[in-house]
């Protein structure tokens, strides 16, 4: 069965046009149109009526475009109306210094074309589009996009691609969030009690095989049986799975953590078992985005947990509290009045200030009061 998309023609987002959506947003922003309690909470009451309102058509798109069972995407959309919720309980306990307001561009991937239609089509029709921008497009578009001086950038996709997204953002030094995935390692200890559905295995299977590099979807998983603790390589993380397996048998548990240790660092690892020992051991050794014990997945949907990568798999983290930790910048501010200035603080440095400076610095009471009265040695 094939599955054809029909993509409206928009036109494209050249340089020109970049730049001014880009004053554009500055301008708004500005302006303070951003920064009030009331335009957040509308901007967020927002989303959750267009979840609420177009819910059976994302569903459908899905089920269209999708080899999944629809209920993954329920539950996506269910993890969006909780953000927000989270966020509008959140926002009502921030003071005026921490509502920071960000103008925003949202750039969907063309490789899901009818998802960023609707993507595009749903941010203009249900949100503010003097602050919030979609954008369409392929390289040529991102292209123009980056190129642009932004104050940040959060880019999730492939490690290839987030180099090249890393590298422009390095010209105009803007700080830049990560999320780019990876092999997942799942260690699976023999005294585990799993009862879990299988797929259909492929066994001895090459690891420079096809199967084993490009992304699977299906129920066919490809083992390499190097060996006969066992570790699960996949990219079964947050919905979006390679099912490709890689089936390392060790012997003990210093091999375990270098048969991890030696791969690029995982955007997620998995560990099964009932020895405490084991999983003290293996938080403190293996080096990752974030970790789950006796599940997987679910750790995402933890508010609070942050979700990112290290190294290979991104850098940064964002969900919940994070994102605007992610999309903020904490600005240090002291106020203080012109009463009680010392001119010790000032030139010149006579040696009574020297000995006196020398004292308040180093915090000790005696020295400060022998330098006050003037018996210090120094």
């Amino acid at each position: 069965m094939s599955v054809v998309v029909e993509v409206e023609e928009k036109p494209k987002f050249d340089a020109g046009r970049v730049a001014m959506l880009v004053k554009e947003l500055r301008k708004s922003f500005n302006a303070g149109r951003t920064r009030s309690f009331e335009w957040r909470v509308s901007q967020l009451k927002s989303i959750e009526k267009m979840l609420e309102e177009k819910r059976r058509r994302l569903l459908k798109l899905f089920l269209r475009t999708s080899q999944k069972p629809g209920l993954e995407a329920f539950c996506v959309i269910s993890q969006v109306k909780s953000s927000c919720k989270l966020a509008l309980k959140r926002i009502e306990s921030l003071d005026d210094s921490r509502k920071a307001g960000n103008a925003v561009v949202l750039k969907p991937s063309e490789i899901a074309p009818a998802t960023s239609l609707l993507v595009s089509n749903f941010a203009e029709e249900y949100l503010d589009n003097s602050a919030i921008k979609a954008v369409e497009g392929a390289i040529d578009e991102t292209t123009a996009l980056l190129d642009q001086k932004w104050d940040g950038i959060l880019y999730t996709g492939s490690a290839r691609v987030g180099r090249i997204v890393m590298a422009t953002a390095a010209v105009h030094l803007t700080p830049i969030t990560l999320e780019l995935g990876g092999k997942c390692p799942a260690v699976v200890d023999s005294n585990a009690n799993l009862q879990k559905d299988t797929p259909t295995i492929l066994l001895d299977v090459p690891e420079d095989s096809l199967i084993m590099q490009e992304k699977k979807f299906g129920p066919l998983v490809p083992i390499l049986i190097v060996s006969t603790i066992v570790i699960l390589s996949t990219e079964r993380c947050y919905f979006a799975a390679q099912s490709a397996l890689l089936i390392v048998t060790v012997e003990n548990l210093e091999d375990n953590f270098e048969v991890i240790n030696s791969k690029p660092k995982p955007l997620a690892a998995y560990l099964f078992t009932n020895d405490e020992q084991l999983k003290k051991a293996f938080v403190q050794n293996i080096s990752l985005g974030g970790m789950l014990i006796n599940d997987t997945i679910i750790h995402v949907v933890v508010e609070g947990l942050p979700f990112g990568g290290v190294g290979e798999s991104g850098m940064g983290s964002y969900h919940g509290k994070f994102s605007f930790d992610a999309f903020s910048h904490k600005k240090a501010v002291l106020y203080r009045s012109f009463d009680g200035d010392a001119s010790v603080r000032y030139p010149p440095y006579t040696p009574e200030k020297q000995k006196l400076l020398k004292a308040l610095i180093s915090g000790n009471i005696i020295a400060i009061i022998l330098a006050l009265i003037g018996w210090s040695k120094d």
